[in-house]
């Protein structure tokens, strides 16, 4: 300990009125003494049918396990979110909940379920509910807060196809029975065995109506054949709004990040009812797509797709605007062949003001599919060099397909159009510029002839055409694709793992099988408080202005070279070699400007970082030896006062100083559990 610490405790206790060495703390009551708390949760239905409005039930820390059918309702009158009840774990992720557990929020208003951790709870098809949390007539009810890891239905046993009975294609959390105006809102569903979210249409006068599901993470969601089996195509997607197309239900997806989904290759969100919105999520990384199966007029909107396959849509009368997609496998936008029952031709849609750039596989990008009809494609742009055409109007039963104002920039072994289309379709470099992530329109615009056509009235939503997929204003003359070149504030962005999920990120410490994916072809960031396991006095501290809004603290107490205390990350490393490890790092003093690092609890080596009086990059150690596989790598106490914020391995052994928080950081994979094993 150093004697600046000590003085300054001196004379804080000394200003606090109390004697050196006096304890200066509170001893909180243990939790489940206070008349809203529970240690049972078989005690939280009569808690919340007698809470007053506006109050807090409070579920002790503790693991519970098979605790059935919880049933949530309290009808006394409630006409605002302040009168809320809040059913929230006693600290964020410190309740968890495993086995057969359903939440049933029903017959109320203003209930909120937040902050619990739902650790493999699964189902079987002879249970009464098969659901982990069920919105039954419940208006304006929230989920916030939770982590969903593993769960889902697991039920192998009952139906000709029981997978897509009772599995797969059944739902975690479910709203029914005239749910409105209620909410999901920043969870995480992790590695599910079944859909996510599911909104059935239900039966009028109980629609499921404006709802919306917003600031989720949906991560590391595997293929159906491999949960379920090699018979299993179908399910397992992130969101289903609806399941017959016939019912208006007015639900919005929003800003929602999806990431290495596969599910059934087909549907990341599913929408199978009429008037619904999906704007402004985001898509990494994913082998599914958006798709309207069933329904009209719906408006896919504002959405960022990055190695992910776009949109696909059946029936009438859909707006699809100002999407973003890069380097999809498939066509980036298709309004898809369409048959006479479950999958119906396009007829109405309009796709406008897209942006499809670099699609990899050997297809068309812009395609309008069979039997479809009256359909506008304005202002859209196309990049491509791979084999297909950049647009792409099918020559079957096709009619009144109208094309203006869009652009295709070919070349390679690509095409710019199908035959059949004869305007509408200037080919042309478009000079776009990389910006980070994106490739945006140049200062120079993007416009042919006098623009864009700009589409107003019953066409829109809004009744306005205004703004582009950053939520810029778009000028009066507009420019073609996405991105309308501004110099105004960005409103949206493309989302990564720190926009979303619970608030404070505490899931992502909750398991310690974790394994980060580093490449040794690219540069790999860690956050330093995302870590798989820890040992002794190395703090979490949560900052706001740090990146991903914590860092790692040894406190200036605990002792130079305590090989107990440590972090832990669990890595899975191709193209594995000699890596240098650059730290984003603080040290409270020059007596406190190390750690050491080692791999696979072999001989530490020590990582030198700057003092300073804020957080900086510097190369650590030069030349850590990872080779392809996995490995552990541990950062241990060297000094302390050492603090930590954000690591990146590189074998670029010239890598210039990142800039600011650096790249975005990785997010650790779990292992996937698998039928009939579960």
């Amino acid at each position: 300990m150093r004697i600046k610490w000590i003085l300054l405790l001196a004379s804080t206790l000394l200003l606090s009125g109390l004697p050196v060495g006096t304890e200066q703390r509170a001893q909180a009551a243990a939790c489940g003494s206070a008349s809203n708390e529970v240690t049972v949760l078989s005690d939280l239905p009569s808690k919340v049918s007698s809470a007053a409005r506006g109050s807090t039930i409070i579920v002790c820390n503790n693991t519970y396990s098979n605790a059935g059918t919880i049933t949530l309702s309290n009808t006394t009158a409630a006409t605002s979110a302040s009168d809320t009840i809040t059913i929230r774990a006693e600290t964020q992720g410190g309740v968890e909940l495993t086995g057969k557990l359903t939440f049933k929020l029903s017959g109320s208003s203003y209930l909120k379920l937040d902050g619990f951790y739902f650790n493999k709870v699964l189902h079987e098809g002879t249970d009464s509910l098969r659901q982990v949390v069920v919105f039954s007539n419940c208006d304006y009810c929230t989920l916030s807060n939770n982590y969903f890891y593993s769960s889902g239905n697991k039920d192998t046993t009952v139906g000709s196809d029981p997978a897509l009975t009772n599995g797969a294609s059944t739902h975690i959390v479910r709203f029914e029975s005239g749910t409105e105006f209620s909410v999901i809102e920043n969870n995480t569903f992790e590695n599910s065995i079944s859909q996510s979210v599911g909104i059935v249409n239900g039966t009028s006068p109980n629609l499921n109506t404006n709802n919306t599901v917003r600031w989720n993470y949906f991560v590391n969601i595997p293929s159906t054949q491999t949960v379920w089996g090699s018979a299993t195509t179908n399910g397992m997607e992130p969101i289903q709004i609806g399941q017959s197309g016939s019912t208006s239900n007015f639900n919005i997806a929003e800003f929602n990040l999806m990431q290495n989904v596969i599910g059934d290759a087909s549907e990341m969100i599913s929408v199978k009812s009429s008037q619904n919105t999906v704007r402004f999520n985001t898509f990494r990384d994913s082998d599914s797509r958006v798709t309207i199966r069933l329904g009209t007029g719906s408006l896919i909107e504002g959405n960022f797709f990055f190695n992910s396959n776009g949109v696909r849509a059946y029936g009438d009368n859909h707006i699809i605007k100002n999407n973003y997609i890069q380097n999809p496998q498939f066509s980036g936008i298709n309004l898809a062949d369409g048959n006479a029952t479950s999958h119906p031709s396009s007829t109405g849609t309009v796709v406008m003001n897209n942006t499809i750039v670099d699609q990899s596989g050997p297809y068309n990008s812009l395609y309008i599919g069979n039997n479809a009809s009256n359909i506008k494609v304005y202002n859209n742009l196309v990049r491509k060099s791979t084999t297909g055409e950049a647009y792409t109007q099918s020559a079957t039963g096709t009619s009144s397909i109208d094309f203006q104002k869009n652009l295709s920039d070919v070349t390679g072994s690509a095409t710019a159009k199908s035959a059949n289309i004869t305007s509408g379709i200037t080919t042309a470099a478009t000079n776009l510029v990389a910006s980070g992530e994106l490739f945006r329109t140049p200062s120079s615009g993007i416009v042919l002839s006098h623009g864009g056509v700009e589409l107003t009235g019953v066409i829109e939503k809004t009744g306005t055409y205004s703004t582009d997929m950053d939520g810029q204003s778009r000028g009066t003359t507009i420019d073609i694709g996405a991105d309308e070149y501004s110099s105004g504030s960005i409103v949206r962005k493309p989302l990564t793992v720190y926009d979303v999920g619970p608030t404070g990120n505490w899931w992502l410490n909750k398991r310690s099988d974790g394994r980060y994916a580093i490449d040794g072809g690219k540069d790999s960031y860690l956050e330093a408080e995302w870590f798989m396991n820890k040992s002794g006095a190395f703090d979490l501290v949560n900052d706001s202005s740090r990146s991903g809004g914590a860092y790692m603290s040894i406190p200036e107490t605990a002792g130079d070279h305590v090989s107990s205390i440590w972090t832990e990350y669990g890595l899975d490393v191709t193209n594995g070699g000699s890596f240098d490890v650059w730290m984003l790092a603080s040290a409270a003093d020059n007596g406190s400007d190390s750690f050491q690092l080692s791999v696979d609890n072999g001989t530490a080596v020590d990582a030198v970082i700057t003092y300073n009086s804020g957080f900086v990059w510097r190369k650590a150690y030069t030349g850590l030896s990872l080779s392809t596989g996995q490995h552990s790598l541990k950062v241990i106490d060297r000094e302390d006062g050492a603090m930590v914020d954000k690591i990146m391995l590189t074998k670029n052994t010239s890598h210039a100083v990142p800039a600011g928080n650096g790249d975005t950081a990785l997010y650790p994979k779990h292992p996937q559990i698998v039928a009939p094993g579960f």
